[in-house]
């Protein structure tokens, strides 16, 4: 089973081989590394075999490529700011709404530019901070909902997966993902989402958790990372990565033999 392969069987909750696997890199971490002689003209995606590759244009046939698109609110934050785009959010919701209409066309124009090298979307939505979503879940319902709805069924008339980036507590937006029809949520952050075991249990195979490993369990802190793997791995909808970029003290031997270790633990067979 190629990379390409066990994502996509991830996705669907279908039999694999074995965990998916993946990282993002803080940028000074991968000059540490660089300038210690590792890595040496080769990417960690290729270095560390990992299954998602976002070089859309120029990675291999057998990983999976997502294209990585900003969603509705993201657009909005980034068109006006995050602030302004919450007061628009709760006091302009006409506007608003007008806006995120656009912004699907942004979405899908993107995707048309891509599509024949992508095998995926990733949707990058912050919409939480540490303590919650920055609005009520009744108003993402209202306002926000039906254009995630609108998003994921596009691409999934197209077989194209999509999956859903929001950092921060995402525990309550969980139900509405899945009543989206997304097909991921990532990255599920350790110190945010304390129920996150438990969630993913209930919810059984209707969504993948991506995610779901505080960085400080890579800095020693912690000697139960592959009791949570283990766990998370059930079902077989589970990609591993942390669930943030890699910190600049990170040792590269350390985190290469932990990247081995995670893939005969994240086996099925």
């Amino acid at each position: 089973m190629n990379s390409k392969e066990r994502v996509k069987a991830t996705l669907k909750h279908k039999l694999l081989d074995r965990i998916a696997i993946f990282d993002f890199f803080d940028e000074i971490t991968l000059i540490n590394w660089r300038q210690q002689a590792h890595l040496a003209n080769v990417e960690p995606v290729d270095y560390f075999d990992f299954d998602l590759d976002f070089r859309v244009e120029n990675s291999s046939k057998d990983k999976f490529k997502p294209l990585s698109l900003n969603g509705p609110f993201q657009q909005l934050a980034s068109d006006k700011g995050l602030q302004k785009a919450l007061i628009d959010f709760t006091r302009e919701p006409r506007h608003t709404k007008s806006f995120f209409k656009n912004s699907l066309d942004n979405i899908f124009s993107n995707y048309e530019k891509h599509k024949p090298a992508i095998d995926g979307i990733w949707l990058c939505e912050d919409i939480a901070y540490n303590n919650g979503l920055y609005f009520s879940v009744d108003t993402y319902k209202h306002q926000l909902f039906d254009f995630h709805n609108e998003i994921s069924l596009y691409f999934k008339d197209k077989g194209i997966p999509v999956i859903f980036h929001c950092d921060g507590d995402v525990e309550k937006l969980i139900p509405f993902l899945i009543k989206a029809n997304f097909s991921g949520i990532h990255p599920l952050q350790e110190s945010c989402n304390p129920n996150i075991m438990r969630i993913k249990k209930d919810t059984g195979s209707a969504i993948t958790f991506i995610g779901a490993i505080g960085l400080g369990r890579i800095m020693g802190l912690h000697d139960d990372i592959f009791d949570r793997i283990s766990e998370l791995k059930h079902d077989g909808n589970y990609i591993f990565c942390f669930d943030g970029p890699l910190p600049q003290d990170t040792e590269f031997k350390m985190y290469e033999d932990l990247i081995t270790k995670i893939e005969n633990v994240g086996a099925y067979q």
